[in-house]
């Protein structure tokens, strides 16, 4: 400001007013400066706009007249008072990749002189992402899908046919099209692929029929569609209602179901609905046998209607009628859909059937008594039967030759019996050996008697075998006696056995350790090492005896000079008595 002052007081002292008088007529004439303003412009320096930087610009974010703007605003920063095309011009240099932005001052402009360029780089149209178009729409979608990508993404700008071109390489359902940027193009470089798929199969067309209640209706939709699109899967659709669940109708309903086409599936379009009608239950079959209690009855029909679909509920869906305790065969029971059931239909009967006694298997022995027989016989069919009686319901035949081994007795449901059928024989075996007078004696802990178990009953049937007896009590699974104890274990016959009966018990005895003593010698260390040497050792001399320090109290000498000590049996041990005396190092 001061120097424009300075200027301007220069002027006015270099260029006075002159006045002229004139003798006719005083006049007053005044001759102002030239141009003083414009000599006043040249005077002062121009600015040099050749500092000027512009950087990061891109299409994407910005317009032609954006960038022009920006020029114009950096360029006021310098001199204020420029205008575009009296004080400069823009020119641009346009290549594959990038345009060059020249500004030069005209040689006219007496604000600036000079001149910057920057460089905007294309945008890169490869990164391009347009989802695959289908023939049969792709004609229509085309041009407006590209044009949108390419003015979001990359320049509002830029347009078909001067920044990029459309090539189209089409067979008879399907091709490709390809978007390539235009080399002069001021926006856009490289290019990108669209595909064109054959079109997608219309699926509104299908119909499926006769659906009902508790189909698959995933497996039933899927062949449909394959009939139509062989290369389909599950994922090209999807599968809706609220009768739906699971995979599986669970009502019924006019077009409940809904199939509709996935966006993203490249061969299906459209979609479809499923009618559902209630399942119906008069083709049921269901056995029931005399014997069989209601509460059982009932799962039994609750168990074939939970096949049919999840949901069905009696005194909702279906209702049961003339159901009691079955104890006569030939009743009928009737299972009857409800009306307004949404689920099953019809009804069914069940007819209550005569139980089968011939896959019973009984043993009986040449010393067992007939009325024992009898009702060992009675007491297995009334597993069956409960009410069924000899005479009434089943005769036995043979039953004289009880007394003869390999004989066979008989048992046949009488024809005209409400509760049974069918037959079935029981040879008579020879009677068993009592192993309850056995014994095995001078047992201790430690000791394997498994083997000598065997040996002692074989004594008395010699064809018996492990699997005729089992073993309890104070014994390991490998046959080792574990603890002491009068008839601690016991040997019992198996029911199934056809060679003995009855039980025997053993007695276990305490291990004695008093001889032990002339065996340990050499321990040697302090108190906790000699107590775990020493129970090491009482352990290899008295094997599968499983001796720990529970089962042990040691003397220790009072004096230094005296190595023995004394080792005691706990009273509280169930493995060992006794006492012995070692001497330690």
């Amino acid at each position: 400001m001061k120097k424009l002052l300075k200027l301007l007081a220069i002027i006015a002292t270099a260029s006075p007013i002159v006045m002229t008088v004139s003798c006719q007529k005083t006049k007053t004439q005044t001759t102002k400066p030239i141009n003083a303003i414009e000599n006043l412009k040249r005077r002062i320096e121009r600015k040099s706009i050749s500092d000027i930087q512009i950087r990061n610009v891109v299409f994407v974010n910005n317009t032609l007249e954006a960038i022009y703007n920006k020029i114009q605003t950096e360029i006021l920063k310098v001199r204020p008072g420029v205008v575009k095309d009296k004080d400069y011009t823009i020119s641009k240099t346009v290549d594959a990749d990038k345009v060059l932005f020249t500004v030069a001052a005209t040689s006219v402009s007496e604000l600036i002189s000079n001149e910057f360029s920057f460089e905007v780089a294309k945008e890169d149209i490869s990164l391009a992402d347009i989802k695959d178009l289908y023939f049969d729409t792709y004609e229509t979608e085309l041009e407006t899908k590209i044009q949108t990508e390419i003015s979001t993404y990359f320049c509002a700008e830029a347009q078909k046919d001067i920044d990029y071109q459309i090539i189209k390489q089409m067979t008879e359902n399907a091709g490709t099209i390809e978007v390539k940027a235009i080399s002069t193009s001021n926006f856009l470089k490289n290019s990108f692929t669209i595909n064109v798929l054959p079109a997608k199969t219309n699926i509104s067309t299908i119909t499926i029929e006769n659906v009902i209640v508790g189909q698959n209706i995933d497996q039933l939709v899927l062949t449909k569609i394959q009939e139509k699109v062989p290369d389909a899967k599950s994922d090209d659709f999807t599968i809706s209602g609220t009768n739906y669940a699971n995979r599986i109708a669970t009502s019924a309903g006019i077009n409940t179901i809904r199939v509709e086409a996935n966006p993203d599936s490249i061969l299906i379009q459209g979609a479809f609905s499923i009618t559902i009608e209630k399942a119906s239950i008069e083709d049921l079959e269901l056995a029931i046998l005399v014997g069989e209690e209601q509460e059982t009855v009932e799962d039994y029909i609750q168990t074939e209607m939970d096949k049919i679909a999840p949901g069905i509920e009696k005194d909702v869906d279906y209702a049961i009628t003339n159901l009691a305790d079955v104890t006569i065969s030939g009743q009928t029971i009737t299972v009857e859909a409800k009306a307004n059931s949404t689920k099953i239909k019809d009804s069914f009967s069940i007819t209550v059937e005569k139980v089968s006694i011939q896959e019973i298997e009984l043993i009986v022995y040449t010393d067992d008594e007939e009325d024992y027989v009898k009702t060992y016989i009675q007491e297995n069919i009334q597993v069956y039967a409960d009410e069924a009686e000899e005479g009434t319901d089943y005769t036995i035949s043979n039953l004289n030759s009880l007394t003869i081994a390999g004989s066979e007795i008989t048992v046949s449901a009488i024809e005209d019996s409400a509760l049974i059928k069918d037959s079935f024989t029981i040879t008579v075996l020879p009677a068993r050996i009592t192993i309850s007078t056995l014994s095995i004696t001078d047992v201790f802990v430690g000791d394997n008697i498994g083997e000598a178990i065997l040996r002692t009953i074989q004594t008395a049937s010699p064809r018996a075998t492990v699997n005729d007896f089992a073993i309890t009590g104070s014994i390991s699974e490998t046959g080792i006696a574990t603890t002491a104890g009068d008839e601690i274990i016991t040997v019992r016959a198996k029911e199934n056995s056809t060679l003995i009966t009855d039980e025997f018990k053993i007695s276990v005895a305490k291990k004695d350790i008093s001889d032990l003593g002339a065996t340990i010698i050499n321990i040697d260390g302090n108190d906790f090492t000699i107590r775990r040497l020493l129970l090491e050792a009482i352990n290899q001399a008295l094997p599968n005896v499983g001796v720990t320090s529970d089962d042990i109290d040691i003397a220790w000498p009072r004096w230094a000079w005296n190595t023995e000590t004394r080792v005691t049996a706990k009273t509280t041990s169930t493995k060992i008595i006794g006492t012995f005396i070692f001497q330690y190092i």
